[in-house]
Protein backbone atom coordinates (compact mmCIF):
# COMPACT_ATOMS: atom_id res chain seq x y z
CA UNK A 1 0.00 0.00 0.00
CA UNK A 2 1.08 3.47 -0.72
CA UNK A 3 2.18 6.10 1.86
CA UNK A 4 3.23 9.79 2.39
CA UNK A 5 5.98 9.05 3.68
CA UNK A 6 8.40 10.96 2.26
CA UNK A 7 11.32 9.15 0.47
CA UNK A 8 14.52 9.45 1.80
CA UNK A 9 17.36 10.28 -0.82
CA UNK A 10 19.74 7.70 -2.64
CA UNK A 11 23.31 8.73 -2.44
CA UNK A 12 24.54 7.07 -4.97
CA UNK A 13 22.06 8.85 -7.24
CA UNK A 14 23.26 12.67 -5.43
CA UNK A 15 26.78 11.51 -5.89
CA UNK A 16 26.33 10.45 -9.42
CA UNK A 17 24.37 13.43 -10.35
CA UNK A 18 26.23 15.57 -9.21
CA UNK A 19 29.41 14.22 -10.41
CA UNK A 20 28.14 14.07 -13.85
CA UNK A 21 27.71 17.97 -13.69
CA UNK A 22 29.96 20.02 -16.42
CA UNK A 23 32.15 22.32 -14.87
CA UNK A 24 31.82 25.95 -15.08
CA UNK A 25 34.29 27.21 -18.26
CA UNK A 26 35.68 30.75 -18.47
CA UNK A 27 36.31 32.04 -21.57
CA UNK A 28 38.61 35.22 -23.19
CA UNK A 29 41.05 35.13 -20.16
CA UNK A 30 44.41 36.59 -21.23
CA UNK A 31 46.30 34.41 -18.18
CA UNK A 32 45.16 30.98 -17.09
CA UNK A 33 48.14 31.19 -14.61
CA UNK A 34 46.26 34.42 -13.49
CA UNK A 35 42.97 32.50 -12.89
CA UNK A 36 44.58 29.88 -10.91
CA UNK A 37 46.47 32.76 -8.89
CA UNK A 38 42.62 34.39 -8.31
CA UNK A 39 41.26 30.71 -7.58
CA UNK A 40 43.74 30.32 -5.09
CA UNK A 41 43.33 33.60 -3.23
CA UNK A 42 39.69 32.88 -3.31
CA UNK A 43 40.45 29.32 -1.19
CA UNK A 44 42.61 30.96 1.25
CA UNK A 45 39.53 34.20 1.64
CA UNK A 46 36.36 32.21 0.64
CA UNK A 47 33.58 33.88 -0.37
CA UNK A 48 29.95 32.95 1.66
CA UNK A 49 27.74 31.55 -0.42
CA UNK A 50 29.35 33.04 -4.22
CA UNK A 51 27.01 32.77 -7.36
CA UNK A 52 28.83 31.51 -10.53
CA UNK A 53 28.25 35.58 -11.72
CA UNK A 54 29.97 37.04 -8.94
CA UNK A 55 33.09 34.42 -9.35
CA UNK A 56 33.35 35.13 -13.09
CA UNK A 57 32.73 38.98 -11.89
CA UNK A 58 35.83 38.71 -9.32
CA UNK A 59 37.76 36.68 -12.31
CA UNK A 60 37.64 39.42 -14.32
CA UNK A 61 38.54 42.18 -12.16
CA UNK A 62 41.63 41.02 -11.09
CA UNK A 63 42.28 40.85 -14.99
CA UNK A 64 41.17 44.20 -15.38
CA UNK A 65 42.92 47.27 -17.19
CA UNK A 66 46.25 44.61 -18.26
CA UNK A 67 48.14 46.54 -20.96
CA UNK A 68 47.26 45.81 -24.53
CA UNK A 69 51.32 44.61 -25.26
CA UNK A 70 51.03 42.92 -22.21
CA UNK A 71 47.94 40.81 -23.18
CA UNK A 72 49.00 40.10 -26.83
CA UNK A 73 52.55 38.98 -24.82
CA UNK A 74 51.21 36.79 -22.21
CA UNK A 75 48.59 35.00 -25.21
CA UNK A 76 51.85 34.06 -27.21
CA UNK A 77 51.03 36.78 -30.10
CA UNK A 78 53.57 39.56 -30.08
CA UNK A 79 57.31 39.25 -29.36
CA UNK A 80 56.96 41.63 -26.56
CA UNK A 81 61.26 43.28 -27.45
CA UNK A 82 60.66 43.77 -30.95
CA UNK A 83 57.18 45.84 -29.91
CA UNK A 84 58.92 48.18 -27.14
CA UNK A 85 61.64 48.50 -29.99
CA UNK A 86 59.17 49.76 -32.69
CA UNK A 87 57.26 52.03 -29.94
CA UNK A 88 60.58 53.09 -28.63
CA UNK A 89 63.19 53.23 -32.05
CA UNK A 90 65.13 56.35 -30.81
CA UNK A 91 66.31 55.93 -27.27
CA UNK A 92 68.78 57.68 -26.17
CA UNK A 93 71.84 56.10 -24.86
CA UNK A 94 73.33 56.89 -21.11
CA UNK A 95 76.70 56.89 -21.83
CA UNK A 96 78.26 58.11 -18.29
CA UNK A 97 77.24 57.30 -14.64
CA UNK A 98 77.63 59.06 -11.25
CA UNK A 99 77.06 58.38 -7.71
CA UNK A 100 76.43 60.77 -4.19
CA UNK A 101 74.95 59.86 -1.10
CA UNK A 102 71.68 62.04 0.59
CA UNK A 103 70.86 61.70 4.83
CA UNK A 104 73.94 59.76 5.29
CA UNK A 105 72.24 58.38 9.23
CA UNK A 106 69.62 56.89 6.65
CA UNK A 107 71.61 56.39 3.86
CA UNK A 108 69.98 57.20 0.66
CA UNK A 109 72.23 57.00 -2.88
CA UNK A 110 71.27 58.75 -5.94
CA UNK A 111 72.95 57.36 -9.44
CA UNK A 112 73.05 59.70 -11.65
CA UNK A 113 72.79 58.17 -15.94
CA UNK A 114 73.57 60.83 -18.50
CA UNK A 115 73.58 60.92 -22.44
CA UNK A 116 77.11 62.27 -24.17
CA UNK A 117 75.62 65.69 -24.61
CA UNK A 118 73.86 65.89 -21.47
CA UNK A 119 70.20 66.26 -23.26
CA UNK A 120 68.75 63.17 -21.52
CA UNK A 121 69.07 62.08 -17.87
CA UNK A 122 67.99 59.35 -15.32
CA UNK A 123 68.21 59.77 -11.64
CA UNK A 124 67.52 56.94 -9.38
CA UNK A 125 66.97 57.38 -5.57
CA UNK A 126 67.19 54.13 -3.46
CA UNK A 127 66.57 53.90 0.07
CA UNK A 128 68.98 51.49 1.84
CA UNK A 129 66.51 50.45 4.84
CA UNK A 130 63.61 50.30 2.99
CA UNK A 131 64.80 49.12 -0.04
CA UNK A 132 62.27 51.46 -2.44
CA UNK A 133 63.44 53.31 -5.45
CA UNK A 134 62.40 55.99 -7.54
CA UNK A 135 63.43 56.65 -11.29
CA UNK A 136 63.71 60.24 -12.81
CA UNK A 137 63.69 60.27 -16.40
CA UNK A 138 64.45 63.99 -17.65
CA UNK A 139 64.60 65.36 -21.26
CA UNK A 140 66.57 68.35 -21.99
CA UNK A 141 66.21 69.92 -17.95
CA UNK A 142 62.35 70.32 -18.69
CA UNK A 143 60.10 67.08 -18.70
CA UNK A 144 60.56 64.40 -15.87
CA UNK A 145 58.33 61.43 -15.60
CA UNK A 146 59.19 59.82 -11.79
CA UNK A 147 58.21 56.15 -11.56
CA UNK A 148 58.55 54.55 -8.03
CA UNK A 149 59.00 50.67 -7.11
CA UNK A 150 57.73 50.62 -3.54
CA UNK A 151 56.32 46.85 -3.72
CA UNK A 152 59.31 44.29 -4.47
CA UNK A 153 60.48 41.54 -1.93
CA UNK A 154 63.61 39.91 -2.07
CA UNK A 155 63.05 37.46 -4.67
CA UNK A 156 62.09 40.29 -6.67
CA UNK A 157 65.40 42.21 -6.37
CA UNK A 158 67.60 38.95 -6.66
CA UNK A 159 66.09 37.46 -9.59
CA UNK A 160 66.51 40.76 -11.45
CA UNK A 161 69.90 41.48 -10.86
CA UNK A 162 70.37 37.49 -11.63
CA UNK A 163 68.61 38.16 -14.79
CA UNK A 164 70.70 41.18 -15.86
CA UNK A 165 73.76 40.18 -14.25
CA UNK A 166 73.73 37.09 -17.12
CA UNK A 167 76.14 36.63 -20.06
CA UNK A 168 74.34 37.07 -23.20
CA UNK A 169 74.77 33.70 -25.44
CA UNK A 170 72.41 33.20 -28.72
CA UNK A 171 69.15 31.96 -27.30
CA UNK A 172 69.20 34.76 -24.63
CA UNK A 173 69.50 37.84 -27.12
CA UNK A 174 66.31 40.08 -27.12
CA UNK A 175 64.96 38.47 -23.73
CA UNK A 176 63.02 40.44 -21.13
CA UNK A 177 64.02 41.33 -17.36
CA UNK A 178 60.63 42.13 -15.22
CA UNK A 179 61.44 44.74 -12.47
CA UNK A 180 58.18 44.37 -10.45
CA UNK A 181 56.17 43.41 -7.29
CA UNK A 182 52.92 41.42 -6.54
CA UNK A 183 50.79 44.40 -8.10
CA UNK A 184 52.38 43.33 -11.52
CA UNK A 185 51.34 46.54 -13.68
CA UNK A 186 48.95 48.08 -11.46
CA UNK A 187 52.35 49.88 -9.68
CA UNK A 188 54.98 51.35 -11.36
CA UNK A 189 57.26 48.61 -12.96
CA UNK A 190 60.63 48.26 -15.41
CA UNK A 191 60.90 46.28 -18.19
CA UNK A 192 64.84 45.42 -19.06
CA UNK A 193 65.95 43.93 -22.43
CA UNK A 194 69.78 42.63 -22.88
CA UNK A 195 71.68 43.20 -25.75
CA UNK A 196 75.51 42.43 -27.01
CA UNK A 197 76.30 45.85 -26.95
CA UNK A 198 73.81 48.03 -25.28
CA UNK A 199 71.07 47.66 -22.75
CA UNK A 200 67.35 48.88 -22.97
CA UNK A 201 65.45 49.93 -19.74
CA UNK A 202 61.81 51.07 -20.62
CA UNK A 203 59.35 52.69 -17.52
CA UNK A 204 55.75 51.98 -17.26
CA UNK A 205 53.18 53.27 -15.18
CA UNK A 206 49.34 52.99 -14.90
CA UNK A 207 48.58 56.65 -15.00
CA UNK A 208 49.53 56.30 -18.66
CA UNK A 209 53.41 57.74 -19.23
CA UNK A 210 55.94 56.01 -20.20
CA UNK A 211 59.84 56.36 -20.31
CA UNK A 212 62.73 54.54 -21.82
CA UNK A 213 66.54 54.72 -22.92
CA UNK A 214 69.38 52.51 -23.50
CA UNK A 215 72.62 51.93 -21.05
CA UNK A 216 76.47 51.17 -22.60
CA UNK A 217 77.67 47.92 -21.28
CA UNK A 218 79.94 49.67 -18.94
CA UNK A 219 77.08 52.00 -17.23
CA UNK A 220 74.72 48.76 -16.78
CA UNK A 221 77.82 47.01 -15.05
CA UNK A 222 78.10 49.87 -12.56
CA UNK A 223 75.16 50.88 -11.89
CA UNK A 224 73.73 47.22 -11.17
CA UNK A 225 76.90 46.94 -8.41
CA UNK A 226 76.35 50.37 -7.31
CA UNK A 227 72.14 48.98 -6.61
CA UNK A 228 73.21 45.76 -5.38
CA UNK A 229 75.23 47.27 -2.21
CA UNK A 230 71.92 49.73 -1.01
CA UNK A 231 69.51 46.09 -1.81
CA UNK A 232 71.92 43.69 -0.60
CA UNK A 233 69.40 41.02 -1.20
CA UNK A 234 68.88 37.99 1.94
CA UNK A 235 67.84 35.70 -0.63
CA UNK A 236 68.41 33.97 -4.12
CA UNK A 237 66.16 33.87 -7.31
CA UNK A 238 64.57 30.48 -7.40
CA UNK A 239 66.71 28.63 -9.84
CA UNK A 240 63.26 26.48 -10.57
CA UNK A 241 61.56 29.28 -11.39
CA UNK A 242 61.17 31.09 -14.47
CA UNK A 243 64.05 33.09 -15.51
CA UNK A 244 62.63 36.02 -17.39
CA UNK A 245 58.98 36.06 -16.39
CA UNK A 246 57.69 35.64 -13.43
CA UNK A 247 53.72 35.77 -12.22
Amino acid sequence: MATNEPREPDPQYEDRTISSRPPMILHDSPGQQLVDAVARSTEEFPIVNPTPSEIVRDMKAALANVPWTLQQFFNGEIDLGSELFKRFPSMPLMSSISFRELETKTRRGVATLTSQDRSAMVMVDVHERTREMQYSFTMGSMLTFRFQLNDLSDMDRARWLKLMRRDLTRRDQGRLAFLWGQFRWRRDYLICIKRPYFASMLAFSPNNFEAAVRMTPEVLMQFLDWVETFWSPTITADEQSSDWVTW
